[in-house]
Order: C-alpha cells, then structure tokens, then sequence
C-alpha cells in the first residue's frame, strides 16, 4: 500500500510539475517543446504523467534540466517542483526537496519494473 500511495504522490508532483510548466510557457508566449529545445531536452521523453492500460508513465526532469527549464521560463526551480512562488526556505530544506526529487525518480523506475 505504501508504495501505491508514493507512487499516486509521484504521479501528482508529476502532473502539478508540467501544469506549472506549461502556465509559464503560455505566460511566456512561448511552447513548452521550445523550451525544452532550448534546454536541450528530447520534450517527448518528458512529457509528463501518460497512462496506459497496465501502467503510468511519465518522470520528472534531473535536477539539472529543471535550473534550465526554470531559466528559460525565468522562474525558480523551487515554484517549478512546488508551486512556491517566494523562497522562505533555508539551504536544507532545498537539499530535502532534489533528494526528495531524485528519490521519486528511482522509486518510478523500480516500480516501472514490476509492470512488466
């Protein structure tokens, strides 16, 4: 059960990531494959949450491609993954957040495995 309810999490941060993605690109006049190129990330191996009859799939960017993303958007990383417009959080708490981040994407993988 638990990791159905990581997984849900997962999917959730995934689909609230591109929303957010998406919002500021139209803000921007601009597409979300642009900013991608301009990232240069393959957009369609990052489209986000898809689901299919037997399983979920989607995965957040690396850390390092959501500071491009968030560059060319001019935002933050940090309103990219949460939503977050203003920064009140210390050096630690943003360590917690790519770990946090870099454990969801392992997790996906591992369970990803188990579909198949």
């Amino acid at each position: 059960m638990q990791n159905t309810t990581y997984t849900l999490l997962y999917m959730n941060k995934i689909s609230d990531f591109y929303d957010r993605v998406q919002n500021c690109a139209k803000n921007k006049k601009t597409t979300v494959e642009a900013v991608y190129k301009g990232a240069g990330l393959t957009h369609s191996s990052y489209y986000g949450p898809k689901r299919s009859k037997k399983k979920t799939v989607g995965k957040l960017p690396r850390a390092d491609e959501v500071v491009k993303i968030a560059e060319i958007l001019e935002t933050t990383v940090e309103f990219l993954v949460t939503g977050k417009k203003q920064s009140n959080m210390n050096i630690e708490e943003k360590k917690h957040i790519y770990h946090f981040l870099d454990n969801l994407e392992k997790t996906i993988k591992e369970e990803k495995k188990n579909f198949k």
